[in-house]
């Protein structure tokens, strides 16, 4: 089953991608939107096969010399 997302102010194609795990490119094709006829208040399909990322997280490679406690300032 699918998810169905309303677009909020202020969202993007990318954002809202990403939140759910799911590629722009699908993400468009599935709902026949680009980046030009996104609107607030518009249902979008979410594929069910997607993830979710509600906060935003991020891949962080592992290099020589981190920790668990200190990894990379850079992303604090």
């Amino acid at each position: 089953m699918n998810d169905v997302y309303i677009v909020k102010k202020g969202d993007t194609l990318y954002g809202i991608s990403n939140q759910f795990g799911v590629s722009v490119t699908e993400l468009a094709n599935i709902n026949n939107v680009d980046a030009y006829t996104l609107k607030e208040g518009q249902s979008l399909i979410i594929p069910s096969q997607s993830g979710t990322n509600p906060d935003n997280m991020f891949l962080y490679t592992v290099k020589k010399g981190d920790t668990i406690f200190m990894g990379n300032n850079e992303y604090k």
